[in-house]
């Protein structure tokens, strides 16, 4: 069994960018082995910390608001099981104890970014990606991700996973390995620019600043590559204008994309539509402040007449308008505490091994990254968004207890 699951585990970066299905498939399986492994030393220590009880005490509550929404059965959906996230990711933080397996694990990771970068410039010159998706719009790329516009969130949010793997990798004394850190941060970020969406950059640009700041002797090379990228950009930006065009309308500027209406000047909370479901996310806030609507229910009641503005959709697309509106102040809490945590963290070096502070740290980064409570996101509950979300506890896990 043991054999089996690190098999997966090295192949998983592959099967988190096969699709939600698959990548939720992945956890779920791994949230039924941490039953098989509770009893371990590893796992014993990790049941005892404040941030394992915490989590509990969220499942618990997230659970019993469902119970109490008035959609009850749609609420149960996300709440219910939404504990295999971290179950799943404890179980895969035991199995990285060892360490051959972790460097086979990254060898899995810089080759899957590998793939995409080929694969994304295949779609962008040729307007189909290797396997035959086509591009989500003329000059909008996705790689193997097809119709779902998530191909730059997958970079963005997992590139701390990519310096980790290049800081375990042993590269060989013959290649120049500045060059190949070079690489990778200038392809992501070309890539993520191709595909158009905009809280992937600012993300990758907050992973790229925090990484600079952790692991200082980067710090020149990190500048160096976003100059280069710069220069990529307005390459590929030569025969179309939508890059930079598109960008200023997606933040609301859009007196800078239609010169001709600077009278009509119109200044949105990213864009007008983002705008309308922030305001309908904290209209409901202010009905249910104490506990919320419930988990899923956003779309529900979003379409109360009192409510309803033009921003009704599955989610409000922010965590933390979701969480107040859907769990009120008390869920609300939950998450920004952990995010205090996290940033505390951040700056402590009371981890079991001293050998492992840059790659904790990093793993830190990762998320506050991924749960960064002031940027357009996911589904706070979703599948998809939470199999990339809990990929960093699992080394935060790894680094913070492995001896």
């Amino acid at each position: 069994m043991k054999k089996l699951n690190n098999y997966i585990i090295i192949l998983s970066p592959f099967i988190l960018c096969s699709g939600p299905f698959f990548a939720d498939l992945f956890f779920s399986y791994f949230a039924l082995v941490f039953f098989f492994l509770i009893k371990t030393e590893f796992i014993r220590s990790i049941l005892k910390t404040l941030l394992f009880k915490g989590f509990c005490i969220f499942f618990l509550y997230i659970f019993l608001r469902s119970m109490l929404s008035d959609n009850i059965q749609l609420s149960l959906e996300s709440s219910l099981f939404y504990s295999r996230f971290l179950f799943g990711s404890l179980s895969i933080a035991y199995y990285f104890i060892e360490k051959k397996l972790i460097k086979k694990f990254s060898i899995s990771v810089i080759i899957v970014f590998l793939i995409l970068f080929v694969d994304s410039y295949y779609q962008y010159f040729f307007g189909v990606n290797l396997i035959g998706f086509e591009k989500i719009n003329e000059n909008r790329i996705s790689s193997f991700f097809g119709t779902e516009s998530i191909l730059g969130s997958f970079l963005s949010r997992m590139f701390f996973l990519v310096f980790l793997s290049f800081l375990t990798f042993k590269i060989s004394k013959r290649i120049n390995s500045n060059f190949i850190l070079l690489f990778l941060i200038i392809n992501t970020f070309v890539i993520i620019v191709l595909s158009g969406e905009r809280t992937a950059l600012f993300l990758f640009c907050i992973c790229i600043f925090g990484i600079s700041i952790i692991e200082k002797k980067y710090i020149y090379l990190i500048y160096s590559s976003f100059f280069i990228s710069f220069i990529f950009v307005t390459i590929f930006s030569i025969n179309t204008d939508r890059i930079f065009s598109e960008t200023f309308k997606q933040i609301g500027l859009n007196s800078l994309v239609n010169q001709s209406n600077l009278d009509d000047r119109e200044i949105y909370i990213y864009s007008n539509q983002h705008q309308k479901h922030f305001i309908t996310a904290l209209n409901l806030f202010k009905e249910k402040p104490l506990f919320g609507y419930g988990p899923k229910t956003f779309r529900i009641v979003c379409k109360k007449e009192n409510i309803d503005i033009g921003g009704c959709s599955t989610h409000p697309h922010n965590y933390s308008l979701q969480l107040l509106s859907e769990t009120g102040i008390t869920g609300f809490v939950f998450y920004i505490v952990f995010y205090c945590f996290m940033i505390k963290e951040i700056f402590s070096n009371r981890i079991k091994n001293n050998n492992n502070i840059i790659f904790f740290k990093i793993s830190v980064l990762g998320l506050l990254i991924n749960f960064f409570p002031l940027i357009p996101t996911g589904n706070f509950f979703g599948n998809a968004i939470n199999t990339l979300n809990y990929i960093p506890i699992v080394f935060y896990f790894v680094y913070k207890y492995k001896k």
